[in-house]
């Protein structure tokens, strides 16, 4: 057998082995705050303007990643939620659910995927 069928066996095998396996599990977790910096947490980075979050993955997922969000502060009317999720990141908007103007508040990441 030559070197290529031999690489090219591995690679099914490697393949085969990550299907079995799950494939690769990427984990970010992170607290951002209400002027969007990063208070906990890293594998991102974050863009804001007033009560929306842009969060863009330091390395994207294989597969479009489950993203939950809950808000820091839970007084009052506001509300959340996730938009243009992709495998290199999701948009975050807060706002006044008696409103529905965007307000900045902090809140709680966590992305899951492969």
């Amino acid at each position: 057998m030559d070197v290529f069928a031999q690489l090219s066996n591995l690679g099914s095998l490697i393949r085969q082995l990550q299907g079995a396996l799950g494939g690769r599990r990427m984990d970010i977790r992170g607290l951002v705050a209400a002027d969007g910096s990063i208070s906990a947490g890293s594998g991102f980075s974050v863009s804001k303007t007033t009560g929306t979050y842009v969060i863009t993955y330091d390395t994207a997922f294989d597969t479009e990643a489950f993203v939950q969000v809950t808000l820091a502060v839970t007084a009052g009317t506001l509300g959340w939620k996730v938009s243009s999720a992709s495998v290199s990141g999701c948009t975050v908007a807060t706002y006044n659910s008696s409103t529905g103007a965007n307000t900045d508040s902090a809140f709680y990441l966590a992305v899951d995927g492969k």
